[in-house]
């Protein structure tokens, strides 16, 4: 072999040396690009396959979606619960100002009561000075008639008799002022008891009367055994027992002859009215 033979063996060499190092780089960074997508059962340094990985983050996304709704409807119902609330709150409010203003008019009601009162015992007083005044001049006049008495006898006679029967007549007078003092105490007690003023209209007190519950309808209305025929009317308040049980009150919204419909006060339920329940505007 001649020396140029020789050196393109060593080239050959070479080259076949550096070709092989190339194809084992090759082989070595070579990936298997479907395993990678599609691989389902992850494992021996393969982590799971593309595809699947998707799947899962679909399936979580789907999850917090699910869950996002549930709290949206939660947080919705939440918010109708303190709407409620603030309604009803409201609502109530605006029943204790309307009880406050009564009350306020029951208290100026009483005030100018006690100041006709004190105004009537104020003319007393002054009749009663001017009677004793009268009786003081009554007794000047007699002791002036002491000295014509034989004339002047019958005179006092008479002054006497007007003064008893002045006197007589501040008595009972003063008596009959203390008696009517008493009575206008003793109505005041009776109509707080039963919940009227000297200023209610008559037609809106409720007569007294009983009855059953006939039926239980929606919107807190029911149907009562009584009707105008009994004297109901619209704005008449009745009470619902079963048996000692206090149940609520009712306001009469509607009247017929012989039934009528009310509606349950909320503020006064006490329990669940039923059919055949007693209703009464006595509450005893």
């Amino acid at each position: 072999m001649t020396f140029i033979g020789k050196i393109f063996t060593v080239l050959i060499f070479i080259m076949s040396i550096v070709f092989m190092s190339m194809s084992l780089m090759v082989f070595a960074t070579h990936k298997n690009w479907k395993l990678i997508a599609t691989n389902a059962q992850p494992g021996s340094g393969q982590p799971l396959g593309l595809k699947q990985q998707l799947e899962q983050r679909q399936q979580e996304i789907k999850k917090l979606r699910d869950e996002k709704a549930k709290l949206e409807e939660l947080f919705a119902a939440e918010r109708a619960a303190r709407t409620y609330v603030v309604a009803s709150l409201n609502s109530k409010l605006t029943q204790l100002d309307g009880q406050l203003k009564q009350k306020e008019q029951e208290l100026t009601n009483l005030q100018g009561a006690h100041t006709e009162q004190t105004t009537a015992l104020q003319t007393l007083e002054n009749n009663n000075k001017a009677l004793i005044e009268e009786v003081a001049q009554l007794r000047d006049n007699i002791k002036i008639a002491q000295q014509d008495r034989d004339t002047q006898f019958g005179e006092v006679v008479r002054l006497t008799d007007v003064l008893h029967t002045t006197s007589g007549d501040l008595r009972v007078r003063t008596e009959r002022v203390g008696q009517l003092v008493d009575q206008v105490a003793a109505q005041k007690l009776v109509m707080d008891k039963v919940g009227v003023s000297i200023y209610t209209p008559v037609q809106q007190i409720e007569p007294k009367v009983d009855g059953v519950v006939l039926a239980v309808g929606a919107k807190d209305l029911i149907e009562i055994s009584l009707g105008s025929d009994d004297g109901l009317k619209e704005g008449h308040k009745m009470e619902v027992f079963r048996g000692a049980t206090y149940l609520g009150r009712i306001v009469i919204v509607r009247t017929e002859a012989n039934r009528a419909v009310g509606r349950v006060v909320p503020e006064y339920r006490k329990g669940i009215i039923r059919k055949d329940d007693r209703v009464t505007t006595r509450l005893s």
